[in-house]
């Protein structure tokens, strides 16, 4: 061997580690590892709670579009079977939305927990994608305030329980557009009010079977809401507070309002507004709601005729 090599060699040996370098030089990686990863999967969180946001967004001038043509908002579902189409589907069916895609939170785990268990005790809906065939679920990351897509301010017609004498007309349900909710993250297709009590370990149907329509799935128990002026905020669930919300600020109802509105129920066989906005045997235009905002309509004419891709 050369003088040169044997050097060559001499230097390369002492530049190598030994094994209790190596192993400390691991333990600093790993270390280093451990601080920033929990930073970068919440910066990904983040990132894609903002996503949810801007998709929120294009929803909400999708469902300002039907309101400045129709005077209503697309109704929440059409209580079909085996497949439940939703309101979603409405402003994809009127090619308000360039895809349905757009329905579906970014950090939803689809379907969520309280999907499923909505979906098994009540009327389904099935997801059938490619990566979860035939699971039961509402395969849509959002849910429409009751009161809004019921479009409650036409109704004229008492409550629906005898104990509640209010009428069942919505007063001024455009008085509050910065704090009224209109979609949100949700578990199921309806939002009746801000119950998050599944946070703490209940089910869905925990207090009442239309509580915790909202789904706090963002980090911090937060929620993207969408409100009537088409402005979207994270709000926050605060385990601690009572209350965990201020509905003052965000609400869904406003204080006084009647809550007993919708067109599925009846009083004195009267339909809300005085008639079923769509048969639900035939599917049939009646009333003053608009059929093209009801999922119904669809559903019963076999009308659903633009590819739902998600």
């Amino acid at each position: 061997m050369s003088r040169q090599k044997h050097a060559d060699r001499q230097r390369f040996r002492g530049r190598a580690f030994s094994l209790p370098e190596l192993l400390v030089v691991i333990g600093i990686l790993s270390l280093l590892v451990a601080i920033l990863l929990p930073a970068l999967q919440l910066a990904q969180r983040q990132a894609r709670s903002t996503r949810c946001a801007a998709q929120q967004h294009d929803i909400g001038l999708a469902m300002e579009a039907m309101l400045n043509e129709y005077h209503y908002y697309p109704l929440w579902d059409d209580a079909g079977a085996p497949e439940r189409y939703i309101w979603s589907d409405v402003l994809v069916q009127r090619r308000q939305l360039g895809n349905a895609r757009v329905t579906l939170c970014p950090d939803d785990p689809r379907p969520g927990p309280l999907n499923v268990s909505h979906a098994s005790e009540s009327m389904p809906r099935i997801y059938d994608l490619a990566d979860r065939p035939r699971q039961l679920g509402l395969d849509c990351s959002y849910g429409i305030s009751v009161p809004l897509s019921a479009g409650a301010w036409h109704s004229h017609g008492l409550s629906a329980y005898p104990e509640d004498p209010r009428p069942r007309r919505l007063e001024n349900y455009d008085r509050y557009p910065s704090q009224r909710l209109l979609a949100a993250d949700g578990n199921w297709s309806t939002i009746y009010n801000l119950s998050g009590e599944y946070l703490r370990g209940h089910g869905w149907n925990y207090v009442y079977p239309w509580d915790n329509g909202v789904a706090w799935r963002h980090p911090g128990f937060t929620a993207n809401i969408l409100y009537q002026d088409n402005h979207v905020e994270r709000l926050q669930y605060k385990l601690q507070s009572d209350p965990p919300v201020n509905t003052a600020l965000t609400f869904v109802w406003y204080l006084g309002e009647p809550l007993h509105v919708g067109p599925p129920d009846a009083f004195h066989g009267n339909w809300y507004p005085h008639v079923p906005p769509v048969d639900l045997a035939t599917g049939a235009g009646a009333g003053v709601y608009p059929r093209e905002l009801a999922p119904g309509y669809y559903t019963y004419h076999n009308l659903w005729t633009v590819l739902l891709d998600r």
